[in-house]
């Protein structure tokens, strides 16, 4: 039994003395075997994070149906059920990173603007010219000599006008004194529903006898004032008014007497009050039709109909010779019309997008083009080159108007500010945060340009002294948006449109 014992104990000792030859545990060991698996983690990350790496580096098709296209020539399914555009662009760049680390061929990617074919030739960007016709090179020299007697007797006038001592100094300041304080005693007199929709513009004639009113159902609406009776209603468009310009020469004579219309060299009654018109027509509307009408007092029926552009027009003004009409459109052009023929003498590229606002400067010289690529451009229309690149908006342009002193522009726009425009410098002077809304107009004093006014789609006008842009007085009325506004020759009347009516707004004495 004792022998037994001790072979048994010999052989455990000889068991134990093996397993630890075999297994030793130190620990040294151990911590090289930590080592090793956190080296193999740091491994993998690197791998993981170069992966993610090349992925975002890896040129994907941006559109959705590319992206199908490659998914289905990859052999893979080209939608997932729940699955939307950003996580079928994110499967396809899953499943090219798997072929790039497997080392299969990659197809080549497909891309909108890559996959046309290689046998169409690059359009080639180069200088063209449309020949000039006649009547637009009569057009320039007649602008060339209108602008040059206008240019003389403004600045001449100028001249005469500059301030030399204290005692001219204290007279200008009590003028414009007197003037800032007639315009804070504007009120509105009269309001007046005009249709049965919004009333997209208004202007007043120069003589200061009427407004004439547009309107979105396509009607055009004749108002005498200050009385604010409607006196004749137009309608001819097809679609919405979007413009009314009354001719710079318009005068007016009304027949107290009677109520009823007499036509130059007749005899016999109508159904029209007696007026008689010294310029070739009486007002211009535009549409959005595409067309624009010229009208008479003395007729019901358009006298003309000036047809060329291919989308809607956005606003028309009359050349200070009365001889000539400019209009933009949303097909990117302006043109200019021999209001004499119809005819179209001009059509000028040049925005990149619609183009909305226009205006004459007051010598006839250049003409300002604005538009919802947020850029205006001068033109000269005696050389037909551009002159000046109004760049500084972030929104679309609504309105640019000429300062009557000749040597500003201001521009105002859906960023909800004003900009003043310094011809001479060629650069922007100022900038007036005006509105908290899209502007819709701007428009300077017509005689001294002694103030500006805006109005916006915060439902308010606004008039600003031109002399420190400071705001002056704030007209408050309408319950929607002002679309429209236009002031007389003498700054005594003042009328604005909005939704469905229109006011009128004079001195409270």
């Amino acid at each position: 039994m004792d022998n037994l014992i001790s072979n048994l104990s010999n052989q455990n000792n000889q068991s134990q003395n093996t397993n630890e030859n075999q297994n030793p545990i130190t620990y040294d060991s151990l911590f090289d075997q930590l080592d090793q698996e956190a080296q193999e983690r740091k491994e993998a990350l690197l791998a993981q994070f170069e992966m993610q790496k090349k992925a975002r580096t890896l040129a994907l098709p941006t559109e959705d149906k590319d992206v199908k296209k490659q998914l289905r020539k990859l052999k893979h399914p080209i939608c997932l059920f729940g699955e939307n555009a950003e996580n079928r662009r994110d499967r396809l760049r899953d499943v090219l990173m798997s072929l790039i680390n497997s080392g299969a061929e990659i197809p080549e990617l497909i891309t909108h603007k890559e996959e046309k074919d290689d046998s169409k030739e690059k359009e080639k960007q180069e200088m063209y010219f449309t020949e000039g016709s006649h009547e637009l090179y009569s057009a320039r020299l007649l602008c060339s000599y209108y602008s040059l007697l206008r240019a003389k007797e403004r600045i001449q006038k100028q001249k005469n006008s500059k301030l030399e001592n204290a005692d001219q100094l204290i007279e200008e300041k009590a003028r414009i004194s007197s003037v800032f304080k007639k315009i804070k005693n504007f009120t509105c007199q009269s309001s007046q529903i005009a249709d049965g929709r919004p009333i997209s513009s208004c202007a007043i004639s120069p003589d200061n006898h009427f407004v004439v009113t547009g309107s979105w159902s396509g009607s055009s609406n004749i108002w005498s004032i200050p009385d604010c009776n409607l006196k004749f209603s137009f309608e001819e468009h097809l679609e919405r008014v979007s413009d009314v310009k009354f001719h710079p020469y318009f005068i007016s004579i009304s027949d107290s007497d009677s109520n009823e219309m007499i036509e130059e060299n007749s005899n016999e009654p109508t159904n029209h009050p007696s007026i008689k018109t010294e310029a070739p027509f009486a007002f211009a509307t535009s549409s959005l039709d595409s067309t624009i009408k010229l009208w008479s007092l003395t007729k019901e029926e358009s006298l003309m109909t000036l047809k060329g552009h291919t989308d809607r027009i956005s606003k028309i003004a009359i050349h200070p010779t009365g001889k000539y009409l400019g209009s933009t459109s949303f097909d990117k052009t302006w043109k200019l019309w021999d209001i004499e023929t119809g005819k179209t003498i001009l059509t000028q590229p040049g925005h990149t997008h619609e183009v909305y606002a226009i205006d004459f400067h007051c010598d006839g010289s250049l003409v300002c083009t604005a538009g919802y690529d947020a850029i205006a451009f001068v033109w000269d229309l005696r050389t037909g080159h551009q002159v000046m690149v109004l760049d500084g908006h972030v929104e679309k342009i609504m309105s640019a108007k000429f300062s009557p002193q000749g040597f500003q522009i201001s521009t105002a726009s859906d960023d909800h500010t004003v900009k003043i425009w310094d011809i001479r410098k060629k650069k922007n002077i100022y900038t007036l945060p005006a509105h908290s809304k899209l502007i819709s107009n701007v428009l300077y004093e017509k005689k001294n340009a002694d103030f500006l006014i805006t109005s916006s789609y915060d439902n308010s006008v606004k008039f600003w002294s031109t002399n420190d842009w400071s705001l002056q007085k704030t007209l408050r009325g309408h319950d929607a948006y002002v679309l429209d506004f236009d002031i007389s020759l003498n700054s005594q009347f003042f009328v604005s449109c909005a939704e469905k009516t229109w006011k009128f707004w004079t001195f409270d004495d």
